[in-house]
């Protein structure tokens, strides 16, 4: 009888472990928590790009007064120079030729610039108050500008150029604006040419292979 009741006994309590380990095996549940869509923004800096204008290639010098020149008895003019603007730059004529002003644009950032486009005006606006104003007219097509940069010339407005060096950082080219008076065109007084502003656009990308 008492052996019936401590069998009975061990049968219970293995009963019971069965269980709890069947309740402990049933309640081990998992679950995956997402953190989605984790972004990081990193905001350029616009001081990384700085392109301007220069008294000369080799320095950063952004601000100064430029001198244009031409051969004996041609005449001069000046010009105000910033960072980003040429103002006042003139030429005055005492007799055919060309007055030539020098300078620079320089990369005073960390990215590579290049160059891509040049606009120039075609033709220039020209005033007289002493002179007749049909022969000024005439006369005012023998005026032209060009610009040359790293030394490839441009004489019209040149869109998707093929900058394949550009200017690295530190680093700078020669700018040069020639003002030619052809004097094809005799006039009876004096009179003022005026053109257009001419600029240059710099990207940190290459222009595009046509």
């Amino acid at each position: 009888m008492e052996h019936n009741r401590s069998t009975k006994v061990v049968a219970i309590i293995a009963l019971l472990v069965g269980v709890l380990g069947l309740s402990v095996g049933f309640s081990a549940y998992s679950k995956v928590l997402n953190i989605q869509n984790v972004q990081a923004t990193v905001k350029g800096a616009s001081s990384n790009f700085n392109v301007h204008f220069s008294t000369s290639s080799s320095a950063s010098t952004s601000t100064g007064q430029i001198t244009g020149s031409g051969s004996s008895g041609v005449g001069s003019g000046s010009a105000t120079l910033t960072a980003t603007d040429i103002t006042g730059l003139t030429a005055t004529f005492n007799s055919k030729g060309d007055i030539v002003y020098t300078f620079g644009v320089f990369n005073n950032g960390g990215l590579k610039a290049y160059l891509k486009k040049v606009t120039i005006p075609s033709t220039a606006t020209c005033t007289t108050s002493n002179a007749t104003n049909t022969l000024v007219q005439d006369a005012c097509k023998d005026i032209k500008v060009k610009i040359s940069v790293g030394g490839t010339e441009y004489s019209s407005t040149t869109d998707n150029i093929q900058d394949k060096t550009g200017l690295g950082s530190g680093s700078g080219a020669a700018v040069v604006v020639t003002i030619t008076n052809g004097g094809v065109h005799p006039v009876d007084g004096d009179f003022t040419a005026t053109f257009g502003t001419i600029s240059l656009e710099y990207s940190t990308q290459p222009a595009a292979a046509a």
